[in-house]
């Protein structure tokens, strides 16, 4: 049973990861959405030592840190890009209001 739903959890954390690496966000949030809910299962489950083993064998901790740093990664290309978007924005304005204050200007000369 705890093989299982480790195995589960595994599955859908690779799932998640690569939800990540295609862009694909709506994939992403069904693939956290049941990994949460085989969590939940798992706790249910009272096997510690057993569980340590097998999250061993599967190699969870270093899946659990590869979902980690890929979701870092993507957190701060995408705050970058917001950041980007949001200078051009502001530039394109001041450049639209000073165009628009200088042919004011020239009319009025």
């Amino acid at each position: 049973m705890l093989l299982d739903k480790l195995i589960e959890y595994k599955s859908l954390t690779l799932d998640a990861i690569d939800a990540l690496n295609t862009d694909d966000f709506m994939s992403l949030i069904k693939a956290l959405d049941k990994r949460q809910e085989c969590i939940e299962e798992i706790v249910k489950i009272d096997s510690e030592e057993d569980f340590s083993s097998v999250a061993k064998t599967l190699n969870l901790l270093q899946l659990e840190s590869d979902l980690n740093e890929t979701m870092r990664k993507k957190y701060d290309f995408l705050k970058k890009e917001l950041n980007n978007i949001s200078n051009e924005k502001r530039v394109s304005t001041v450049y639209k209001n000073t165009i628009s204050t200088s042919i004011i200007l020239n009319k009025k000369l």
